[in-house]
């Protein structure tokens, strides 16, 4: 029972890829058990033994996954609608392949050079192959695994780093190509390093035992007391080495200093109307700031490069932004954005370029912004396109407004079903098209007759009284689209003046539902069914594991 509810609290953190690990270890773990069972050659083999521990390592594994239904469910759809349907290609697998010399910073951290001052020159990421857990520990775990490699619980731990290891190392071995290919579920992972959080327990697990060896070994040989202190200073000996040398792994400044607001979001707050934002060169801005630093030896280029307000940051002011770091996006934005959303892989880095003297925006690109709810737009030199008017600003970063914004939601009177978003990316840039007349839907039923738009005949309101609830007042003269620059998932659920609608997908821009003549009230509320699903499962398993345990402990004797 503890072991399912160590599992559930490992898959409750949200990490499929790393349950995915421990399984895999936990499975060699049973494997050593039943290995280090003593047989006799005149016995027959134990079946029974072995199946009871099968079925007992398959009950707990299945509660426990069961137990962390509230994070595997809701990240399962999330995948089912992303570019990981499916699986990923090989390439994005084995993305950031493990350097077979960042193995010596096990012994050494910083053998290869150090990310913290900018002289690391390994081609992978140093933060993905650090696996330095302190010299002695590294010497401690080889004593244990020289001195008691014939013990059940070494070979086991040596099983695992040495499994652990074949999956990081990558596509420098046939081995990781092999389970991309052929193991349940492989495919939807990537960074083969994730697989090093493995050696490093086995290393420091293995350490353990040996310093446990060596006590006993120096108190048979002196006094309980003196191998007592000689172990006491050992640890100390390993906390101060690492001490020394983690916290240079990542940067630490005062957090109220690091969260006030940059002049940048002043400007931005004094803003009436306010949608979403967009920081254009702000990927190169960061690694300019790392640069100059070099790494963070000093932190002032961070400082100065929080002007940016680089995606994901605007959350720390209080800001919307269109874009943002998401490891499983969404099919929509991930078109729009490209990978990650923030290194503008997608759409909108095609239609403009950041020069060292200017944005050079193409046509469209102002019209895409407008069309994802962007209002103001954050850069670092100017923007060489009228219809991006300069808002004044003493921060460093240039701010614009887009001078024909259409908001988080807006009123089209006509419709045209597109089916693929390559071909709704082609209408949209041919001459005369104007969102507000034409939306472009998903139509895969066949509902949406086409129409074009006459003048816009309506005017919207729009708020977000919740996270999850979305309210658009509307006064329409003839009948038309509602459109909400919102992503689609067929979790959100529309109800027009109380009567449920059915929302269809708007490519390029979000969703859309039809709307009739006069004054509405449209509210969008998203469901979450995947979430609640995965909570009254996650629920129902804990209290199973809880009614075991109790007829457990009655059946013990008094």
């Amino acid at each position: 029972m503890a072991f399912a509810i160590v599992l559930g609290a490992q898959t409750l953190s949200g990490f499929p890829q790393a349950v995915y690990a421990a399984l895999m270890a936990y499975a060699v773990w049973s494997i050593g058990r039943l290995a280090s069972w003593p047989l006799d050659a005149r016995a027959r083999f134990p079946w029974a033994r072995v199946s009871a521990l099968a079925l007992g390592f398959g009950v707990a594994c299945a509660l426990g996954l069961l137990m962390g239904a509230a994070a595997l469910l809701p990240t399962r759809e999330l995948a089912s609608l992303s570019d990981r349907a499916g699986g990923v290609s090989w390439s994005f697998a084995s993305h950031a392949t493990y350097w077979p010399r960042a193995a010596l910073s096990f012994l050494l951290p910083h053998i290869n050079g150090d990310a913290s001052d900018g002289t690391y020159r390994g081609p992978d990421l140093f933060w993905e192959s650090y696996g330095y857990v302190g010299l002695a520990t590294a010497a401690l775990a080889v004593g244990a695994a020289v001195a008691g490699w014939r013990g059940r619980v070494e070979r086991t731990l040596l099983a695992v780093a040495a499994l652990a290891y074949l999956f990081v190392l990558g596509a420098n071995t046939p081995f990781y190509r092999l389970a991309w290919e052929h193991l349940p579920a492989f495919r939807g992972f990537r960074f083969p390093t994730r697989f090093l959080f493995l050696v490093e327990i086995a290393l420091v697990t293995l350490a353990a035992l040996g310093l446990t060896r060596f006590e006993r070994w120096y108190a048979a040989r002196a006094s309980a007391s003196r191998a007592l202190a000689a172990t006491a200073a050992v640890v100390a000996l390993v906390v101060l080495d690492l001490c020394a040398w983690q916290p240079r792994q990542n940067p630490f400044v005062s957090g109220s200093a690091w969260l006030e607001a940059p002049e940048s979001a002043r400007t931005l707050r004094r803003e009436a109307q306010l949608g979403r934002i967009v920081s254009l060169g702000a990927s190169e801005a960061h690694l300019e700031a790392y640069n100059r630093g070099p790494g963070w030896r000093s932190l002032d280029p961070f400082f100065a490069q929080r002007e940016s307000i680089e995606p994901n940051t605007q959350a720390l002011w209080g800001f919307d932004a269109a874009n943002g770091y998401h490891p499983l996006p969404l099919r929509g934005p991930l078109f729009v954005w490209g990978q990650y959303g923030v290194l503008f892989s997608g759409v909108g880095g095609r239609l403009h370029h950041v020069d060292p003297t200017r944005v050079v925006a193409r046509p469209f690109f102002a019209s895409l912004l407008a069309m994802q709810g962007v209002t103001h737009v954050l850069a670092p030199v100017p923007i060489a396109d009228p219809r991006f008017e300069r808002v004044p600003s003493r921060s460093p970063w240039l701010v614009y407004r887009l001078t024909d914004p259409l908001g988080r939601a807006w009123y089209a009177d006509g419709a045209e079903a597109i089916a693929d978003r390559r071909d709704a990316l082609a209408r949209a840039q041919r001459p005369g098209y104007d969102p507000r007349r034409t939306v472009l839907v998903r139509d895969p039923t066949g509902a949406v007759t086409p129409s074009e738009g006459a003048a816009p005949g309506a005017t919207v309101s729009w708020r977000r009284p919740e996270a999850h609830r979305i309210e658009v007042s509307v006064d329409a003269a003839r009948a038309g689209w509602l459109v909400l620059a919102e992503s689609w998932h067929p979790d959100w659920e529309v109800t027009v003046d109380g009567r449920a609608r059915a929302p269809v997908e708007a490519h390029l821009v979000g969703q859309a539902v039809r709307i009739e003549p006069g004054r509405h009230l449209v509210r969008w509320r998203f469901r979450g069914t995947s979430l609640r699903r995965g909570v009254a499962v996650s629920l129902t398993a804990l209290g199973l594991l809880l009614a075991i345990a109790a007829a457990a402990r009655s059946r013990r004797p008094s």
